[in-house]
């Protein structure tokens, strides 16, 4: 993540112990997202201020003429606390650094192997030992995962760093080769997502993290992963929204039921005493509540009461991909989404992708929320979309003499994504529309079948066309991509599409002024 101006560079990364670990591929994709850990893995973080970066070292050379840096990186540090500290391994500096005792395992742990586990200062929100518990215990049954960083200036300029994760409960018996494999039992198994907030140069190390997701009524959690940090386009006064925190939670591991929650973040002074949070709003809930014979989906019935829905209430709905940015007041959250995922995973129904504004000039995070617009526009039963990326146009480069940079118009919304056929995995096209009316209306034109679609971005066939990325002119009159297209040896395609390779595409519209 990079901030100029008095910021600088941050990278953040999960370490697993014993290499990188496939998933099931339960879910879209193939299982190698790097959310299924070994017991252990922890989120690092390191920085480099922006005034050190651009330093060289002058009298350093190299064989290949190149410039040599005056400053590294700072040293890594270990964010997370799920490496395992035990009375017999007190050579490990993090380990002498936080255990203040030692404590005999529970008899049924892979810990009771002869040695003591440590306990730290730090508050376990989840009681990983025992239900009572309210210290960190360091027995190595959690891993961390897929974190999510930005970096936000306050009110007099400091930079800060929010970053967020998600983490295995670490309540399940730890001699079960995986998690949730017999019987599934969620009050003690799936994950739950963190959040750390400090100075861009003073990182918190070996922390139990804060807690996102709530509670339920028995005070047991729900599966809560794929954290998204949703950041400000643009500059905003500390009493406007600074950050939220968007994430998908369900009842279910591996693929199953799942709806789409917010929190959203107000005030950041200097001293972080103002930050407030929001209490989670269900965005996906009701989305759409009837599948027809055709495999399409009506308008939905949805209000403003399914904000406070739990993901429990309707166990048929499914989301992916969440996505998300904020002007102002103004929040929109993207999401795909399936009315009943079982048909889904059978072929029958496809997933869709979902826009939900929130347009109220307030802070109250329950007001100001639009119906969710179906902005993929896909019926039928055989194909679905992928990889969604919604974009808003970037902020403006003063004084910028390269066309389209000198002014920003913050009402184009660019959204592109893939499709794929659900019966053979294959993926297909790539698409994309815009909105130059902050997503109330959309491009689309009537195809041969009379129905509104969105344009074609690339479509040869026998070629598949995916991992698109994109970006677009501050003034919305360009959409400039990226994308990956492979195709088998045996293809029918023209020559030069076969293989693999990274294209390049830019779409043109009339400049918006």
């Amino acid at each position: 993540v990079f901030l100029p101006q008095n910021g600088g560079f941050a990278i953040t990364w999960q370490e697993d112990p014993e290499g990188l670990r496939s998933g099931q591929g339960a879910g879209p994709g193939e299982g190698w997202s790097g959310a299924t850990t070994n017991h252990g893995s922890d989120i690092w973080y390191t920085y480099i201020a922006m005034n050190e970066f651009a330093e060289v070292n002058a009298t350093a050379s190299t064989d290949i003429n190149a410039s040599v840096p005056l400053y590294n990186f700072a040293d890594p540090v270990r964010i997370t606390d799920n490496a395992r500290c035990s009375d017999v391994n007190e050579s490990k500096q993090y380990c002498a650094e936080v255990c203040q005792l030692y404590i005999a395992p529970e008899t049924t742990s892979e810990n009771s192997k002869g040695t003591n586990v440590c306990v730290t200062g730090e508050v376990d929100a989840l009681g990983t030992y025992a239900p009572d518990s309210v210290s960190a215990i360091l027995d190595g049954d959690t891993g961390a995962s897929r974190p999510a960083m930005k970096l936000l200036k306050t009110d007099k300029g400091q930079v800060i760093t929010y970053l967020a994760y998600e983490e295995t409960k670490g309540l399940s018996d730890s001699n079960s080769a995986d998690q949730g494999s017999t019987d599934t039992n969620i009050s003690l198994e799936g994950k739950s997502v963190y959040m750390e907030m400090f100075p861009f140069k003073e990182p918190v190390t070996i922390s139990s993290g804060n807690i996102v997701n709530t509670p339920l009524a028995d005070g047991t959690y729900q599966n809560a992963r794929r954290v998204v940090l949703v950041n400000q386009v643009d500059a905003c006064e500390v009493n406007n929204y600074t950050v939220g925190i968007l994430y998908k939670e369900g009842n279910e591991t591996r693929g199953g039921s799942s709806d789409m929650f917010v929190r959203l973040s107000t005030g950041l002074n200097a001293d972080l005493s103002n930050s407030v949070w929001s209490q989670p709003a269900n965005v996906s809930s009701n989305t759409a509540y009837l599948i027809e014979d055709n495999g399409t989906t009506t308008d939905t019935n949805w209000t403003e009461a399914n904000l406070h829905d739990l993901a429990t209430q309707n166990t048929d709905e499914n989301t992916f991909s969440p996505r998300g940015f904020m002007r102002g007041d103004n929040v929109f959250i993207g999401y795909e989404y399936t009315p009943n995922w079982a048909k889904t995973e059978q072929g029958n129904v496809p997933n869709n992708f979902y826009l939900h504004r929130k347009v109220a000039g307030n802070t109250d995070i329950f007001s100001g929320w639009q119906l969710p617009q179906d902005i993929s526009k896909i019926s039928g039963k055989k194909v679905s979309t992928l990889d969604p990326a919604i974009l808003p146009t970037p902020p403006a480069i003063a004084n910028s003499t390269v066309p389209g940079f000198a002014n920003s118009a913050a009402g184009v919304i660019f959204m592109a994504y893939g499709t794929f056929d659900m019966t053979t995995g294959q993926e297909l096209d790539l698409y994309y529309t815009r909105s130059t009316d902050g997503g109330v209306t959309w491009s689309y034109y009537v195809n041969d079948q009379n129905a509104s679609v969105n344009s074609i971005l690339a479509s040869v066939q026998d070629v598949e066309e995916k991992e698109v990325q994109a970006m677009g002119t501050p003034d919305g009159s360009s959409l400039m991509t990226a994308w990956l297209q492979e195709s088998e040896e045996n293809s029918s395609a023209p020559e030069h599409f076969k293989g693999l390779d990274s294209w390049t595409g830019r779409v043109d519209f009339n400049a918006t002024k």
